[in-house]
């Protein structure tokens, strides 16, 4: 092989770099910063998960979950901050781990011992309204094309 072909083969594959590094600056559509604060009777709910599903099948899902303040910020399905600029269904989630005060036992397959675990359940801790789909009064949240959108939950 010739010098020149090495050359052209360098230069080519240099070409094709930076090629696909141009290529990877945006996933997906616009975003735009969506936050807010998500309240229970007043007082600020922390670990709160937050799902908006777009109203237009075109759209893309958002979410985010509250700080210790109750703040939160949107993030993509893909990853990007915000959320697409349109109208939402927003369910709101939030469930702790219970002890049942059953246990289970088991053998251990690798040691042939017996293991004793307590039992637990995970409890939804918001009211049931907001965290279906069918029954939250969110139905209609709209993200504008502007940042940052602020939209706060006081739930009752």
């Amino acid at each position: 092989m010739t010098l020149a072909y090495h050359h052209f083969t360098t230069f080519a594959l240099l070409v094709l770099i930076i090629f696909v590094a141009g290529c990877g600056g945006s996933q997906g559509p616009k975003t735009y910063i969506v936050e807010g604060t998500v309240t229970l009777k007043g007082t600020p709910v922390e670990g709160a998960t937050l799902s908006f599903t777009p109203n237009e099948s075109t759209g893309t899902n958002s979410g985010g979950t509250t700080d210790a303040n109750g703040k939160y910020k949107l993030q993509t399905s893909y990853g990007a901050e915000g959320a697409v600029a349109g109208t939402y269904t927003v369910t709101l989630s939030k469930s702790e781990i219970l002890l049942t005060g059953n246990k289970t036992r088991s053998i251990n397959e690798e040691t042939g011992a017996e293991e004793v675990f307590d039992e637990k359940i995970r409890k939804e801790t918001l009211p049931e309204k907001y965290t279906s789909a069918r029954n939250t009064p969110f139905k209609d949240m709209t993200v504008e094309a502007k940042s940052p959108n602020t939209i706060d939950f006081p739930l009752e």
